[in-house]
């Protein structure tokens, strides 16, 4: 597969001191170890020698509080100018966007009236939810995508605000992010940035308002999500929306409220519909057990053909955790570890996700069980939650659950 993602930055971290590869740590480990400066530098002779005159008067500058800036800085392998990492120009546009976010935020919060439901942060939850499925319909259907092609956003590709602080929370996850590129989750790796350079398009940067759209804007966006180009504030009971069943084997789409009087809408924390197919009851641990469990599947079969495709393993399992970078053979190391249960006899026999799922009887807890027992010499908790973690909402093209990122 040829990607031209380019990576996130990498992590520093010590080495193993044994030498091993641990598998499957923490999604994010503690902060970098802090690099220690020794404050005595000890120079015998400056004749003619600028590397040591420099070290000389970093030394000085040291001895006074004042460290040096470094005129270049490595970042994906590239050497660049401290200059050139951010202008001016994009600090002020960021801050607009973040203004724009924060007054939206308050916009939806602050709702008086008769017919509002709910306290603000009811309605704030409520308005990100439909913000998430709106980017998911942009992300999969409202952006060119060509594999291999890196390109700038066109202006009629920008979606509404509420779409691009979805996609701002999910780009403050970098290492999802590029995951999700490389397996092929995400369509918009090929753009390798948020559409900053365009703020005066998108926003009056004096009132933190959108701006009107362009007409190819706005019929692009609606066109290719069946959205409308402005997110409603209020969303009655009466409001709708499409999610597959994980108990049909075609996953039908089934339709679900967003709210309902006994807080089992989608955009609630009690969510459960019944499928209108199959008649079976559902809700989200068993829409996360079913995307887990399809692509154990697709993990499995690649596993025992020997085939280490990345979107055939299973999602958090494909950056090496020190670097960020992709590393393909731990990766189907860590896989092979991390599926153990799921490679036995009692369990292999399942050949469908609904049937695996349906083998855990749905339910996450024992799913958790069995991915421990192949971790149980590893400190299994903390990865198999790291790893579940990428499935809290696998009806969308993304490893991220994204309401609670951008809340």
């Amino acid at each position: 597969m040829n990607n031209s993602t380019v990576p996130p930055p990498a992590y520093s971290a010590s080495d193993s001191k044994d030498g091993s590869d641990s598998v499957l740590p923490a999604f994010e480990p503690g902060p970098s170890a802090s690099v220690l400066v020794d404050e005595k530098s000890y120079l015998t002779d400056t004749k003619g020698d600028n590397s040591t005159l420099s070290l000389l008067q970093g030394a000085r500058a040291s001895a006074e509080g004042v460290l040096p800036a470094p005129p270049f800085f490595d970042i994906g392998g590239q050497n660049v100018s401290g200059f050139g990492l951010v202008t001016s120009n994009e600090i002020c546009a960021h801050l607009s966007f973040l203004g724009a976010f924060a007054r939206l935020k308050a916009s939806v919060k602050s709702q008086k009236g008769p017919d509002v439901r709910g306290s603000a942060d009811e309605l704030w939850a409520i308005y990100l939810a439909r913000a998430v499925d709106r980017f998911a319909k942009w992300a999969e259907r409202g952006v060119y995508h060509s594999r291999g092609e890196v390109r700038k956003m066109r202006e009629e590709e920008v979606p509404p605000l509420d779409v691009l602080m979805a996609w701002h929370a999910y780009m403050l996850n970098p290492r999802v992010y590029y995951e999700d590129g490389i397996r092929e989750k995400s369509r918009l790796s090929n753009i390798p940035a948020f559409p900053i350079r365009l703020v005066n398009l998108i926003l009056d940067t004096n009132t933190l308002l959108p701006l009107n759209p362009s007409p190819e804007r706005r019929s692009q966006f609606e066109l290719a999500t069946g959205e409308p180009w402005v997110a409603p504030l209020r969303t009655t009971l009466s409001d709708t929306t499409m999610v597959p069943c994980p108990r049909c084997e075609e996953k039908t789409m089934t339709e679900v409220c967003w709210v309902t009087d006994e807080n089992t809408g989608f955009a609630q924390h009690g969510f459960k519909a019944r499928c209108h197919v199959c008649m079976g009851v559902f809700d989200r641990h068993a829409m996360m057990v079913r995307g887990f469990c399809d692509d154990v599947i697709k993990a499995r079969d690649g596993l025992q053909g020997k085939v280490g495709a990345p979107d055939l393993l299973i999602a958090g399992t494909l950056l090496d955790w020190r670097t960020g970078e992709l590393d393909i053979v731990k990766a189907v190391r860590n896989n092979q570890v991390l599926l153990k249960e799921f490679l036995s006899p009692a369990l292999i026999k399942f050949t469908r996700g609904d049937w695996l799922a349906g083998s855990f009887n749905y339910s996450i807890e024992q799913v958790e069980t069995a991915l421990r027992r192949g971790l149980v010499a590893r400190g299994g908790q903390q990865q198999v939650t790291r790893i579940l973690s990428y499935y809290r909402a696998p009806n969308y093209p993304f490893s991220i659950e994204l309401c609670g990122a951008a809340s």
